[in-house]
């Protein structure tokens, strides 16, 4: 019985001793776990340390003090590279402070040198390489800029002998010739206003010129029309054959109503008539004033078709008019007056924007430093 209690009290002292020592093992290790987790790395290893010493068969420990040695290895490294780093930015931010003055300052080949230097410390800067092609894109830009002067100041004086030419031609009425110099001038500056304002001016003056003679070819013709109507009636009347001097009085007065002596001769006539004959002399007179009403608007029409055939729409328009002033209700016209209508405006908008395309072209082409009126397209005379 004595041996068996001091057995039972022999394995009762081990089992405390090895809690005691679990307990002082647990306490260590959860210790070094919340030094190692706040980044306490020394106080970490001598707490994993002293667990490990307790229980050298434990794994847990010994990989965290590989775990340890690593970190701080990877600190040390992390230290040193972020030294080295701050060395070579401290060298870097030297050469571009430099190269920027320099660049300021239109030192361009100082500032390439410079900005090489910082591109040898770091070559994958965007901006080293930025300003590289800049200064390369001035050296050029001063490069061209001379030429770009001397073709500037070449195109001034074409333009200006054009204007002058010009000019000189509108003062003594040369219409033609002083549109086709402003013409040349606009070609030449697409951007100025001045020679597209005397073109339309002179247009202007075409069209009124224009407006003026074609009112003046109508009034010729009426003119012909009526004396060749009061020609025949006198001749009729002097013959004593009243009904065709009837007519040919009575369409004279159509064409000029406030006229006495087709009037005047009518009445007389008339008296001279009896009903039946006034009636048959002016179904006469309507009938060939109709036919040559016909006749007048066919030709009319004539004239306007083929001048449309052959996109001749300015000629075709002033025919198909005066084919509209023999019939005001005629449909045909209207419609072919309406067309060339289209026709025209189309093609002014066509012209139109291949202006507009030639302003923007001779903008953009302007030099940056040009003028801002050459730029712009607001240029005016000198």
């Amino acid at each position: 019985i004595e041996a068996k209690l001091a057995e039972l009290a022999k394995k009762e002292e081990e089992e405390r001793k090895r809690k005691e020592l679990e307990a002082q093992y647990t306490a260590l290790i959860a210790a070094a776990d919340a030094a190692f987790k706040a980044a306490n790395y020394d106080q970490a290893k001598g707490k994993y340390t002293e667990a490990s010493t307790l229980k050298p068969e434990e794994k847990y420990p010994k990989d965290q003090l590989a775990a340890i040695e690593a970190k701080l290895a990877e600190l040390a490294k992390k230290a040193e590279e972020e030294r080295l780093a701050k060395d070579l930015q401290a060298k870097y931010d030297a050469a571009i402070a430099a190269a920027d003055a320099a660049f300021k300052g239109a030192d361009y080949e100082g500032a390439k040198g410079k900005y090489n230097e910082a591109l040898s410390l770091k070559a994958a800067e965007k901006y080293p390489k930025d300003q590289l092609a800049a200064i390369d894109k001035k050296l050029a830009e001063l490069a061209a800029k001379a030429e770009e002067e001397r073709k500037q100041r070449e195109l001034n004086e074409k333009y200006q002998v054009a204007i002058a030419a010009a000019d000189a031609a509108f003062q003594k009425d040369g219409f033609d010739e002083a549109k086709a110099k402003y013409t040349e001038a606009a070609n030449l500056k697409p951007e100025e206003r001045y020679p597209k304002d005397k073109i339309a001016e002179i247009d202007g003056i075409l069209a009124e010129l224009a407006r003026k003679a074609e009112e003046e070819r109508k009034r010729q013709e009426l003119e012909a029309r009526y004396a060749e109507l009061i020609g025949k009636a006198d001749k009729a009347f002097a013959g004593e054959q009243w009904a065709a001097a009837l007519n040919d009085y009575k369409d004279a007065l159509t064409l000029k109503p406030t006229e006495e002596h087709p009037r005047s001769r009518i009445a007389e006539i008339e008296q001279k008539l009896d009903a039946a004959a006034r009636e048959k002399a002016e179904q006469e007179r309507l009938a060939r004033e109709k036919a040559d009403l016909d006749a007048r608007y066919q030709g009319f029409l004539t004239k306007a078709d083929k001048a449309y055939s052959l996109s001749k729409y300015d000629d075709a328009r002033t025919a198909y008019t005066d084919a509209l002033g023999v019939k005001p209700d005629e449909q045909y016209p209207k419609d072919k007056l309406a067309e060339i209508d289209r026709i025209l405006a189309d093609l002014s908008a066509k012209d139109e924007a291949a202006r507009l395309a030639a302003e923007k072209a001779a903008r953009d082409k302007a030099p940056p430093d040009a003028p801002a009126d050459f730029r712009d397209g607001h240029g005016k005379m000198p």
